[in-house]
């Protein structure tokens, strides 16, 4: 486990692969929902483990940040594929940050 403390009113900058809706994506989320118990997690062929957030989730979750600007954009994946996604910045207040394996823990006070 290592732990990460935020500068005070830093700068924060997040990106990520936000849930889609086409066909392909909805049936690889629900094909691996049940062994990750998450949707929007799903393996690819190479054996990587991928999650798509949902919006929602990601606003919650990043609330305790003063929000500078989320906007929603589409990437093109390591596959080729269309993916929405997100870029976020925002202002830390005090935070520290716990990353264990592929997990982001966060505790912050304004």
């Amino acid at each position: 486990m290592r732990l990460k403390k935020l500068k005070p009113d830093g700068i924060i900058y997040i990106n990520d692969f936000l849930l889609n809706s086409d066909e392909r994506n909805i049936k690889r989320y629900n094909k691996y929902k049940q062994k990750h118990k998450n949707y929007g997690e799903f393996e690819l062929p190479e054996g990587a483990i991928v999650c798509h957030s949902n919006k929602a989730w990601v606003k919650k979750s990043l609330q305790i940040f003063k929000e500078l600007e989320f906007k929603e954009i589409d990437y093109i994946t390591m596959n080729g594929n269309k993916s929405n996604g997100y870029y976020y910045i925002e202002k830390s207040g005090r935070i520290a940050l716990r990353i264990t394996g592929d997990c982001l823990y966060f505790a912050a006070s304004r």
